[in-house]
């Protein structure tokens, strides 16, 4: 019997101790219920004291409003593994929040989701860092060649490739060309 996968969504990111619901429709209003309805945690670590932002009202009646949620973990929470903040079915994992496709997947699908929430993160992380690393890559070459004077290779010089550089001879011939006319 093959179990469908399980579905998980971002539903926040925690950027300095705001909570910044992502937009995933019906979600943001399910994370916003679960966010003002969690238990009072034993051991809170207050540093973990997060900020809501709800819109209350439509048009230009509308207002936002800053609630200051509960602190959700407590001193013994580990960084390294996801944090099922109860009675929710969200899961709170390197400054992210997560909820299953089926709230009560969290529950019966317990290891799955944390294990499909650190994949996840860690994807969306290396993605990051690849993304870093291009960039770095891209604004040094832009700068090299700003800075940098090429010299041309003279027309004269033949480009070879594997199949015509056979033996020795070729290899001494094109370090000879090299060396002369650069």
């Amino acid at each position: 019997m093959r179990v469908d996968e399980l579905k998980i969504f971002k539903v926040a990111d925690i950027i300095e101790s705001r909570v910044r619901l992502t937009d995933v429709g019906a979600r943001t209003t399910d994370t916003a219920v679960f966010l003002t309805n969690l238990n009072t945690v034993d051991d809170a670590d207050v540093s973990s004291t997060w900020i809501l932002h709800v819109l209350i009202g439509k048009g230009p009646a509308a207002r936002m409003v800053e609630l200051q949620l509960q602190p959700q973990l407590n001193s013994r929470y580990s960084p390294t593994e996801p944090f099922a903040l109860l009675p929710s079915p969200l899961l709170f994992f390197r400054n992210r929040l997560f909820l299953p496709e089926h709230h009560e997947d969290a529950y019966i699908r317990a290891e799955e989701f944390s294990l499909r929430v650190k994949k996840h993160v860690f994807l969306e992380d290396a993605e990051l860092a690849g993304l870093r690393e291009t960039v770095a890559n891209l604004e040094a070459a832009a700068e090299g060649n700003a800075t940098r004077n090429r010299v041309p290779i003279p027309r004269g010089v033949k480009l070879l490739d594997g199949q015509e550089m056979t033996g020795r001879a070729s290899i001494v011939s094109l370090s000879r060309i090299c060396n002369s006319t650069i």
